[in-house]
């Protein structure tokens, strides 16, 4: 999911974990589409795999409140930083999808570029967006700008305010006769960034060799445990939580440091390259064989779009917010042979 490329201080863990939430994902998908053909009663052994979201989630709520610990910016600075990194890339890729499936709904497409919850009207249900893996980008969003607001108020205020609203939102039941816009309000998912809020919060670590622990329960809860609290959050903010412990220890390897990098590329668009695999590979008789190569695939194609595409969006658009205030304040101050019309000269 979204990511900053990890500066000079930054934590080695959470860059880490972003790749393997990443692939997580990925793994999820290429057995959910079939790209791995499985028996329905095995579904449970892959099912899990989808929380990598969480982890995701839960980072974002840590690296939002760590990130500003020392220094809060303007909200505006805060939301215009989150949407430079974000949308150039989302953009490009739902316009790709809107191109392979030959166009969209107006509304849906305006919806989906914007972040907003898509709602049918012909249900009141809300659909998906146009990009799949989008769904997880509207609550993002909604979490940068919910985040944003809280940087209006003072620091011992903002953090249990977020944290509050969070909670209360995903315990809630939905209205009985709530539409699609309020289903998106009420779920558990915001524990998921409030848990990574308490993390960076109150300074929260877990011993080291609760890390496998955190995935190991990820992987088990699930099945009999309806709370997702428990099934879900909780293993998430443990992994996180033990991973900041590897910290100080970890080496810096290339390789993790660029899929890392890569995450959110590898992202947005491994759905493009499972689907092409489907396409053209015949079911596999290896399971563990085509799993590994949706992996290697997924990772080549979202580091080869993260280098020759994601980096270059980000230094022309982070070059043209530079230059738009000299352009603005060019035509709102005349020039001199527009001074020199005007005196009639």
């Amino acid at each position: 999911m979204a990511s900053d490329e990890t500066p000079p201080g930054q934590s080695l863990s959470i860059h880490y974990l972003r790749a393997i939430a990443a692939f997580m994902v990925v793994a999820y998908h290429a057995f959910s589409h079939r790209l791995i053909p499985i028996s329905d009663g095995n579904s449970s052994d892959f099912i899990w795999l989808q929380f990598g979201v969480a982890i995701f989630f839960v980072i974002s709520g840590y690296v939002m409140l760590s990130s500003t610990r020392d220094r809060m910016p303007a909200p505006r600075a805060f939301l215009v930083r989150r949407i430079k990194r974000i949308v150039p890339l989302y953009w490009t890729v739902t316009a790709c999808s809107l191109m392979a499936s030959g166009g969209g709904d107006p509304l849906r497409v305006l919806c989906s570029l914007l972040f907003i919850p898509m709602i049918d009207p012909a249900t009141g249900q809300g659909m998906a967006p146009i990009l799949d893996v989008g769904w997880t980008l509207n609550y993002e969003m909604g979490f940068y700008a919910l985040f944003a607001l809280s940087l209006c108020l003072p620091r011992r205020l903002a953090v249990p305010a977020v944290i509050g609203l969070l909670v209360g939102l995903s315990s809630l039941p939905p209205p009985d006769d709530a539409n699609g816009l309020a289903q998106f309000l009420f779920q558990p998912f915001l524990l998921d960034f409030a848990a990574g809020m308490m993390i960076a919060h109150l300074r929260l670590r877990a011993p080291r060799w609760m890390l496998p622990l955190g995935f190991l329960l990820l992987a088990l809860l699930h099945q009999g445990i309806a709370i997702r609290l428990l099934a879900v959050t909780v293993p998430a903010a443990l992994i996180v939580a033990a991973g900041l412990s590897w910290d100080g220890t970890l080496r810096t390897w290339r390789t993790p440091m660029m899929l890392g990098d890569a995450s959110y590329a590898i992202y947005l668009t491994h759905l493009f390259v499972l689907f092409a695999l489907r396409d053209w590979l015949s079911p596999a008789q290896s399971p563990v064989l085509m799993l590994g190569l949706a992996l290697v695939a997924t990772g080549l194609a979202g580091l080869l779009v993260h280098i020759l595409l994601e980096k270059r969006l980000f230094k022309w658009v982070a070059k043209a917010a530079r230059a738009l205030p000299r352009l603005l304040r060019q035509r709102a101050t005349p020039s001199q042979d527009q001074v020199n019309i005007g005196m009639g000269q």
